[in-house]
């Protein structure tokens, strides 16, 4: 039955196509006349029923139109007739709209369907301004008189085109159209050539942040194209599908950087390619990747933080990595490449023989609670850890001589670690936010420690270095890491004494340990470095003594419990504005803290940069 039946004059299809009716003597059809139309065009699209000699009592057919392609409407009825050609009488024409597809009967009311000419339907079509063609699909039935014989003939679907030259990209998505032939449409009609898409060398990032585009496969005819920019598609929001031309090879890093509707990526398949830092990162409508045969280089892993992703396959034809149960190493074994971030499993132990956890190889990881390395392995790479929020346990054997930059940082739920007797360095952030924390001793084997290793690990109580150390100690059981060749503090905790020998706080040096409530700075000190005390909340009062002679930027910011600055400088230098902000309910303001400087100094602080923003400066004999 069709609802909403409305008889008047029906639907308008693009093309010639045509369809046999089957088990009807001589072979009646459905066909469609050469049609084609462009966006923002009205065209009327014929649709015949060759039956020949035969009577005819019944012709029924739906119509499946493609995106931008609609029936026109008059005074409200759908614009479907029978064409002036037919020779039918004492007949009725129902068109209507059923489930989203045109349906149309033709039937007989008092006799059969006959005639020499066909029965001829008239169908008005109405392009919108952003139709690029599609498929129509056309399914018939026709009663045949006598014996009302039946028939159903296969399902036809028809590419529809817009008439354009031989050549002509089709695109699927209209906005890339649009920005396709705005920018690279050379002889001006209106589309894009296979000759003009082969011709452009560089994409650049005309398509970065557009919330519009949702495909672009088409992208396979830039032939010219051989490298992916970075940001060249990041923030493509909507963006679903994309097949990359078979001459790329660079995908630089963010190139879909939060493409979070991305499912569908067409590798080139016959150049060697290289996928560079974090590609895909963020991509997180991935539940599966495989990585063709001719991928020849992965700097880290390109598939960081896409949460959904459960597997990255390999073609068993590469010759540089392998899958093994959807974990990317090296062919040889040597490097743990990518672990997929959506894997359910909440415990992984490490292929024996692995030596090098790579690059972000389990960054943002967030169901892994415990990992086990091999006694084989000797590097951590940078991020290889990086915002495990679940991990607690993962071993560090000793064979290691490397954890590197921002390795286990904001894992935080990491309890104590135990550093080998191997380990030789320790990069900047390694163990960043690490709260869990509460005792930490660096080996004697260590020499390099980089900035702000342990800063952010709020339940740090001890902190202590070997003895036998060359390059660092914790002198007089401190509670602090001293690096030696300049008495620099370059990592303490809230229970950190600072020795009198020390004479300068690194950057990061107390940052974020908001269970400090005093500390005192000797009068060796000469300089604080960049947030050495940010957000160190608990923190109420700090004397700075005389010997100072530089502060760095945010050296004190969000100290918000701070009531008093003592300052014993007798000649005060500028300082940053920012060294004493602090943020109160998400509003940046100066602190309200009291200064206090020595006697006759007032007038040199409150016109001195920075110092000068204290809203109260007292001055006090004997600071």
């Amino acid at each position: 039955m069709i609802t909403n039946i409305i008889k008047q004059s029906v639907l308008v299809l693009l093309a010639t196509v045509l369809l046999p009716l089957q088990g009807m003597g001589q072979g009646a059809t459905l066909s469609i006349e050469d049609f084609s139309i462009k966006g923002g065009e009205t065209q009327t699209m014929l649709i015949d029923v060759d039956n020949a000699s035969m009577e005819v009592s019944q012709v029924e057919f739906f119509m499946h139109l493609p995106q931008g392609l609609s029936v026109s409407t008059e005074n409200g009825l759908l614009a479907v007739d029978i064409a002036g050609r037919t020779t039918y009488r004492n007949h009725s024409l129902d068109a209507g709209i059923e489930d989203g597809d045109i349906h149309v009967i033709l039937y007989s009311s008092t006799s059969s369907l006959t005639g020499t000419n066909g029965a001829v339907f008239s169908v008005k079509l109405v392009a919108a301004e952003s139709f690029i063609g599609g498929d129509i699909v056309l399914k018939g039935q026709v009663l045949v008189s006598p014996d009302e014989t039946e028939s159903k003939p296969a399902d036809y679907t028809y590419r529809v085109t817009t008439g354009a030259a031989p050549g002509t990209i089709i695109f699927a998505d209209a906005e890339v159209k649009r920005l396709c032939v705005e920018n690279w449409d050379t002889d001006g009609d209106g589309e894009l050539s296979q000759a003009e898409a082969a011709a452009v060398m560089d994409i650049g990032t005309l398509f970065r942040n557009n919330k519009t585009m949702t495909s672009f496969d088409e992208f396979q005819y830039f032939t010219g194209v051989t490298v992916i920019n970075n940001h060249a598609f990041s923030d493509c929001q909507n963006l679903v599908s994309i097949k990359m031309p078979n001459t790329i090879e660079t995908i630089n890093t963010s190139s879909f950087y939060d493409c979070y509707k991305l499912t569908s990526i067409g590798f080139p398949v016959n150049s060697g390619f290289r996928l560079v830092g974090l590609p895909f990162w963020y991509c997180s409508a991935l539940t599966s990747v495989t990585l063709p045969k001719n991928l020849t280089s992965m700097e880290g892993n390109p598939f960081c933080c896409c949460y959904n992703l459960s597997e990255i396959n390999v073609d068993a034809a590469n010759s540089k990595y392998k899958s093994v149960n959807g974990v990317v190493y090296t062919i040889d074994g040597n490097t743990i490449v990518a672990y997929p971030a959506g894997k359910e499993q909440t415990e992984y132990a490490v292929a024996n023989g692995t030596k090098t956890i790579g690059g972000y190889a389990f960054n943002n990881c967030s169901k892994l609670q415990k990992v086990t390395l091999p006694s084989s392995v000797t590097s951590l790479e940078n991020s290889s850890f990086t915002d495990c929020g679940k991990l607690s346990s993962v071993n560090i054997p000793s064979t290691v001589t490397n954890i590197g930059t921002d390795a286990f940082s904001r894992c935080e739920a990491l309890t104590n670690v135990i550093l080998p007797s191997s380990l030789i360095s320790i990069g900047s952030y390694a163990f960043w936010w690490c709260s869990s924390f509460t005792t930490i001793t660096i080996p004697n084997s260590v020499t390099n420690i980089g900035t702000a290793v342990f800063a952010g690990c709020t339940g740090l109580e001890s902190i202590k270095v070997q003895g036998g150390n060359t390059m660092y100690d914790s002198r007089n059981n401190c509670n602090a890491i001293i690096r030696k060749s300049d008495n620099a503090l370059i990592s303490g905790c809230k229970n950190t004494i600072i020795p009198s020998s020390v004479t300068s706080i690194s950057h990061y040096a107390f940052r974020s340990c908001q269970d400090l409530v005093s500390i005192t700075i000797p009068n060796t000190i000469t300089s604080v470095g960049y947030e050495a005390f940010a957000y160190c909340y608990g923190l109420s009062s700090i004397t700075i003594p005389a010997s100072v002679s530089s502060i760095g930027n945010n050296a004190f910011r969000s100290c918000n419990g701070l009531t008093e600055v003592r300052s014993m400088i007798l000649q005060p230098f500028a300082i940053a504005d920012n060294v004493f902000q602090r943020y109160i309910d998400n509003v940046l303001q100066f602190t309200t803290a009291t200064l206090y400087v020595p006697k006759g100094t007032k007038s040199k602080y409150e016109t001195t940069d920075g110092w000068k923003n204290f809203k109260n400066i007292v001055e006090i004999e004997g600071i």
